[in-house]
């Protein structure tokens, strides 16, 4: 079967759970769910994209088939299409929070009442509907956008009446006004026994107790009502807060239940002051890695057909290790060198760093996308084993999720934000916070401070500020959106594709040090580019090292890719290097350095002066000057290095009596200059030991008069004597030797 037709079929689903039909398939009960559906929580919290409107979906639809809320009548008090219909409040933002209170309560009773009228018009309906009726709340449309169109009459009445009187006067415990069957405007007490909201929210009560049964007046998309009038948000949901906090007073089977951005509550509410903020029973929406495996692993066993073509059984999903089988069907199991939901926490989360399941799936959608069109040109049959989306797709992903995320989530929320995001773009990733005010100066010449400016970058996820709060950081999210450069060195910089480019060097060369056994492989880079592969090497191959350092013969800037524990112990090193390391495949490497591995063996063994590794003639016309490569690269015994020489299309290795020195005078302005001394005095301590167990004499060649008193000081703590001599090539070296040969 084509690898293309397996993919087609595995969609991942919508990343937005207005839009996903089969959104009950593959849902996950996290533990935020199960707390809600227990009803444990009244207010659940979250940062977009964390799934608020997946529970309430599952939950409104779904009911029926969650055993805790099959007595639950699971009421919308919002429109699921459309602009939201609490929109229209910004004509009535002249009225005061303690009226809004009131009209939010009303609106609470309306829609359970309404619903409870049609559901049962015999248990206690008729007493209901008489009183909606009287009170101009009856609606032959009962959902939300029915009851809000009555609402909204309630709304334009006591604006009106602002308008003539100047002044508003109501009772807050009654229906503030009401809309007579002729239109007349009165004001309801609430004494009487019919008199009030409290006497309809009795009728409620009672025929939810006669059913028994329980009603959720839940809201949704608060988030786009007023995200246009901070004024209007901050005092229309302060007042929506008491008023469900009115109704939860009465500990009742009539509930509310919001689902609202974690900031905007914070918005609203800190700074403010809010009254009983410790009654609202809050549940934070939080995803940890094996949730989101589960998200992933449950929409790709979705399609039965793809499950099969797959071999996958539904039984993998009861279980970690069985859901991470399933996503490395599809995915490869690590990414820059880290476990696939170690990768998505690093690269998909924001400054505030809370997983996101929306973007989660939002780039592995456009990673489905970018490799069905690798597939549409070479269309490969599906092998088992090899997952069907590459590492590089999946990459390419991301830069399409942060271009998206920012145009749709932070400049959308946040327009006054692009003066700052101008002035950032193209600028180091890390900074300090110094750093950073330098590059907003021009915005905050024109009014706005720093301290402003950050606190709004901050709050939207665009930096993030960790143990140290003068380091300050652009998440991975947003480094592609804004074209940030990762290193800057002498006016020189890096963009994202380029960083790109290095970081898919480095991978290749730390693959062939482990999978080939090569100790070091050393790639070519200028002074910015190194930086760029030490960082990557470092964060994602820990078992590796990577050492800056100049090549003298050439002068050349390079990283040595090198194995902490190297898995081939010969009697030295191999050293590779290349302008391009994906020239050898595995298999070209290991035959050329099985055969220079042979023959340099056979030589030591005998002590003969030279060897000649026997190369297949196309490494041999690939690779350019093989001197300047291996030279002094491969390290025999003590007391002997490896020249290799190029004698006309053969290849000869010629010993000679010195060890391998280190230049420490040339590394003296190097940062890395500690690292340089710590090799020497390897090398050293390696060649005392040697001599002393075997009364040989060593000869080291230091390479600069640095290097040469730096070697004496450290030779003068081993039990060795040592003298100067000129070798046949004229390099000065120093004789050691054991103390009982001379």
């Amino acid at each position: 079967m084509k690898a293309r037709q397996i993919l087609v079929g595995c969609d991942f689903g919508e990343d937005v759970a207005d839009y996903d039909l089969e959104l009950s398939q593959y849902f996950v009960e996290t533990s935020s769910f199960l707390d809600v559906i227990h009803d444990r929580a009244d207010l659940i919290l979250g940062e977009k994209g964390s799934g608020k409107s997946a529970i309430f979906r599952h939950i409104a639809h779904s009911s029926d088939g969650i055993a805790p809320l099959r007595n639950v009548h699971v009421i919308p008090a919002f429109n699921t299409r459309g602009s939201v219909v609490f929109k229209n409040l910004s004509a009535h933002d002249n009225l005061p929070e303690e009226v809004l209170r009131t009209v939010w309560f009303t609106y609470l009773i309306a829609l359970a009442v309404n619903h409870l009228a049609n559901l049962y018009p015999k248990s206690g309906g008729r007493q209901i509907s008489r009183l909606l009726k009287k009170y101009g709340l009856h609606s032959a449309q009962s959902d939300a956008q029915g009851i809000w169109a009555k609402i909204k009459r309630i709304l334009e009445a006591l604006n009106a009446q602002v308008e003539a009187e100047g002044e508003l006067k109501f009772d807050p415990g009654s229906i503030p006004v009401s809309l007579g069957i002729r239109g007349k405007l009165s004001r309801l007490t609430g004494n009487g026994s019919e008199g009030g909201i409290d006497s309809i929210l009795d009728a409620c009560i009672a025929v939810l107790l006669e059913t028994g049964t329980r009603c959720w007046i839940v809201f949704d998309r608060l988030d786009e009502a007023f995200y246009d009038n901070p004024d209007l948000e901050a005092v229309a949901l302060r007042s929506l807060l008491r008023a469900h906090l009115d109704l939860a007073s009465h500990q009742s089977p009539l509930k509310s239940k919001l689902f609202l951005r974690s900031e905007i509550l914070e918005r609203v509410t800190v700074g403010r002051g809010f009254v009983n903020a410790t009654h609202l029973r809050r549940q934070y929406l939080k995803w940890d890695r094996p949730s989101i495996v589960a998200l992933i692993a449950r929409r790709i066993m979705a399609r039965p057909d793809v499950a099969d073509s797959l071999n996958l059984e539904y039984g993998l999903l009861r279980n970690q290790d069985g859901r991470l089988k399933v996503c490395g069907a599809v995915l490869p199991p690590r990414i820059d060198h880290q476990t696939l939901a170690d990768w998505f926490e690093n690269c998909t989360t924001d400054g505030r760093g809370a997983l996101n399941p929306r973007n989660a799936i939002t780039l592995l959608k456009q990673a489905r996308a970018i490799q069905l069109e690798h597939y549409d040109r070479d269309d490969p049959e599906y092998v088992p084993g090899r997952p069907l989306i590459h590492w590089l797709p999946i990459r390419q992903g991301l830069q399409k999720l942060s271009v998206m995320r920012m145009e749709d989530t932070v400049l959308a929320e946040r327009p006054d934000l692009r003066p700052l995001l101008r002035l950032m773009q193209a600028k180091p990733a890390r900074m300090t916070r110094d750093q950073l005010s330098a590059i907003l100066r021009p915005a905050a010449e024109k009014g706005a401070s720093f301290e402003q400016a950050l606190q709004s970058l901050l709050d939207s996820g665009l930096i993030a500020s960790g143990a140290n709060p003068n380091i300050l950081t652009v998440p991975e999210l947003y480094r592609h959106a804004l074209k940030l450069t990762i290193h800057r060195s002498s006016g020189s910089e890096l963009d994202v594709d380029e960083v790109s480019s290095m970081q898919v060097s480095a991978d290749a060369a730390c693959r062939r040090v482990l999978k080939c056994g090569i100790t070091q492989y050393i790639l070519d880079a200028d002074d910015v580019q190194r930086h760029v592969i030490s960082d990557h090497v470092r964060a994602n191959y820990p078992e590796l090292s990577a050492t800056e350092h100049r090549v003298r013969s050439t002068g050349f800037r390079a990283v040595g890719v090198r194995s902490k524990e190297p898995t081939m112990t010969i009697n030295g090193r191999l050293v590779l290097r290349t302008d391009d390391p994906a020239q050898f495949d595995d298999a070209e490497i290991l035959t050329m350095e099985a055969s220079v591995i042979s023959a340099f063996e056979e030589a030591t063994s005998r002590r003969a002066s030279t060897f000649t590794p026997k190369l297949p003639l196309a490494l041999r016309t690939q690779v350019n000057d093989w001197s300047s490569i291996l030279r002094r690269k491969l390290g025999g015994s003590v007391g002997f290095v490896a020249d290799l020489q190029d004698t006309g299309g053969r290849f000869r290795a010629q010993f000679a009596p010195d060890i391998p020195g280190v230049d420490i005078s040339a590394q003296e302005k190097n940062v890395r200059n500690e690292n340089a001394i710590q090799e020497l005095k390897s090398y050293l301590e390696a060649a005392c030991i040697e001599v002393i167990n075997s009364g040989d004499v060593a000869r080291i060649r230091p390479l600069g008069d640095a290097s040469r008193s730096k070697a004496e000081e450290i030779l003068s703590t081993f039990p060795v004597k040592v003298s100067t001599e000129t070798t046949k090539r004229g390099h000065t070296v120093l004789r050691v030797s054991s103390e009982a040969t001379n």
